[in-house]
Formats: structure tokens, C-alpha cells, sequence
């Protein structure tokens, strides 16, 4: 393979310098002409003696890339060998081609699920997925009722959401995140037995006590 290119040295320079622009031009002259005629030689006693020392460069880096061109073409060689070999053994043995081709398949969609299932539940997800919740909106009397008749409980819409309203929709000293799962600890409520009131406690006294007695 014929080199298309070839390297100009910044140590050249010096011997540039040294010469008038006839000369200089007729030693480029016969630096470009030799990348293709390897017979090239300067009339020029001076010149020649110049280009002698910078042909033996083009020479050396010739010897190059030469050598690292049969290096890449040895490499394709083998490679394409390799390729050739592994073909003609699947060609020949298709069945034990098909058992690891199956078995590599199903190990490469059992760890795709393993991966999805891990990035599912990891701690980083299950944050996103809280930050992705839609921010708290108290219920109205109807969503309320509609819910209490789904769960077929006993919750007084319009008691619920009066009493959560009244407490500004907190649980304790916490903003409610949930009010449907606060109907469903009501609906626990109900089905114990209710605490005693205590002398001199108001109703709306009485009605807390039942509600966040049992730890709400």
C-alpha cells in the first residue's frame, strides 16, 4: 500500500533557513517528488547532501507504515479466520447453537426483570415516587359518603369531614396525606367499644377522645 501523505519535521527548518528561495524551493521540489519516485536526486551538490539526511526520515517512517500495515491486515486475517471457523462449527452443530442461544436469551430477560424489579424498589425510586404524589386536597362530604359506601362502614361523612376541617385536616400535629385511610381508622373505631366520657367533657371533647384516643 503506497503511503499518500508524509511528515514535514520542525527540525527541518534550520536547513530552510540556511539555504536562498531557488534553493530551498528546488530541495521541496525533490522532497514532494521523491514520496512517489523513490529515484529522485538532486543535481545540486548542496541540495543533495541536504536531502540525503532528510530522505533517510521519509525512509524510516516509510518502514513504518508499511509495518503497521501488515500488522492490521495480519489482524483482519485472523479475525476473519476466527469468524469463518465459528460459523462452520455452528453450521455443524445447530442444536447446540440453539440451546445456548435459548439459554443466553433467557438469562439476558431474566436479568432485564431483575434490573427493572431492583430499579423499581430501590430507596431512590420509591422517593421519586413520593415526590411524584399529588399534593393533599381535602375531600368533600360527597367523596366522603361515596368512599364510606365502597368500604360498606358506618363513618358519618359530614361528622368526618367537619371534625378534620375544625383541626385544619391535621392527624395529631400532622398535615393528613391520606384522608381515605384516616375513614378506614375510623371504621376501626367504630367497631370498638367507644371510651366513657369524662365529667365536664364537651361534646366536641367526647368526639377527639374517640378519635384519637386509640392512638390516631
Amino acid at each position: 500500500m503506497s503511503k499518500k501523505s508524509f511528515v514535514m519535521y520542525s527540525s527541518w527548518i534550520p536547513l530552510f533557513e540556511g539555504l536562498d528561495n531557488e534553493k530551498a524551493g528546488e530541495l521541496i521540489k525533490a522532497i514532494c517528488s521523491y514520496q512517489n519516485d523513490p529515484t529522485v536526486e538532486p543535481t545540486d551538490p548542496v541540495i543533495g547532501a541536504i536531502f540525503s539526511m532528510i530522505k533517510a526520515v521519509m525512509d524510516e517512517d516509510r518502514a513504518k507504515y508499511e509495518a503497521r500495515c501488515q500488522k492490521n491486515a495480519e489482524s483482519v486475517k485472523a479475525r476473519w479466520d476466527k469468524d469463518t471457523d465459528d460459523s462452520e462449527r455452528i453450521q455443524t452443530n445447530t442444536n447446540v447453537y440453539e440451546r445456548i442461544k435459548t439459554n443466553c436469551d433467557n438469562d439476558n430477560d431474566n436479568d432485564n426483570e431483575n434490573d427493572n424489579d431492583n430499579v423499581k424498589d430501590s430507596p431512590t425510586e420509591k422517593k421519586k415516587e413520593r415526590g411524584r404524589r399529588a399534593p393533599f386536597t381535602p375531600p368533600t362530604v360527597d367523596e366522603v359518603a361515596d368512599y364510606c359506601r365502597e368500604r360498606g362502614n358506618n363513618v358519618d361523612p359530614e361528622t368526618f369531614v367537619d371534625f378534620y376541617a375544625s383541626k385544619g385536616w391535621k392527624v395529631g400535629n400532622n398535615p393528613m396525606k391520606d384522608w381515605r385511610a384516616s375513614v378506614r381508622t375510623w371504621e376501626k373505631r367504630d367497631r370498638a367499644a367507644p371510651p366513657r366520657s369524662s365529667p365536664g367533657m364537651d361534646a366536641n371533647e367526647y368526639l377527639e377522645s374517640i378519635i384519637t384516643g386509640g392512638g390516631l
